[in-house]
């Protein structure tokens, strides 16, 4: 169960009435509320299991959040509090099993090789010293004349690579990924069969009250 609430008539986010005393979310909302409530939009949005940015990767979502629900405000400065980060801590565990949130983790990893790839070139340009004979001029005389000296010049060497190398690792990535997703699945129906799609405090009382 989620601790937080989402009122899309006024686009607030709050505290259910059991975690408003909370030690991290007490601290924070009597130090600035307005901070406060600023947080639990970000808290919510950005980590919130089935939402509209759940196709995103965290640290995309954190922008998307900014942009879309506290006017393109600078999301570190949540991410660099101290109480916002003990409440997301919380927040996570209450929203995600461990392969879950382990699977998320990877969707970061997999955005930020598929942006590293995109900078590796196939072609790499380099920069070579070359010892060659240069003209100076003097400049009491104005006769010119040879002399050693090293000039830079450019040359292009094959970087297939090391391009290669990042889409490999990408496709472990995925492959990974693809795991997490085959042991979530399975760990929803596992739950689905034992709960019969009821709580287990509901199971209970079912059980209880059975003729």
């Amino acid at each position: 169960m989620s601790f937080l609430i989402f009122n899309e008539s006024n686009n607030e986010v709050t505290v259910i009435p059991e975690a408003k005393d909370l030690e991290p979310i007490a601290k924070l909302r009597k130090q600035n509320k307005v901070f406060f409530n600023d947080a639990l939009k970000y808290i919510y949005h950005t980590y919130k299991k089935v939402h509209y940015f759940s196709n995103l990767p965290i640290n995309e979502r954190k922008v998307r959040t900014t942009e879309f629900y506290l006017n393109n405000q600078d999301y570190r400065k949540f991410d660099n509090d101290e109480l916002v980060k003990e409440i997301i801590k919380l927040y996570i565990s209450f929203e995600y099993t461990q392969n879950e949130w382990g699977y998320e983790k990877i969707k970061i990893d997999i955005s930020e090789t598929i942006d590293s790839i995109n900078d590796i070139p196939m072609v790499k340009v380099i920069y070579v010293d070359d010892i060659t004979d240069i003209e100076v001029k003097c400049p009491h005389c104005n006769k010119k004349y040879k002399t050693p000296g090293k000039v830079k010049f450019e040359s292009k060497i094959d970087n297939s690579e090391e391009r290669m190398d990042a889409l490999k690792n990408l496709l472990t990535l995925q492959e990974m990924g693809e795991k997490f997703k085959l042991i979530i699945d399975k760990e929803k129906k596992n739950k689905e069969y034992i709960n019969d799609g009821n709580s287990l405090l509901e199971n209970n009382f079912f059980e209880k009250n059975k003729k």
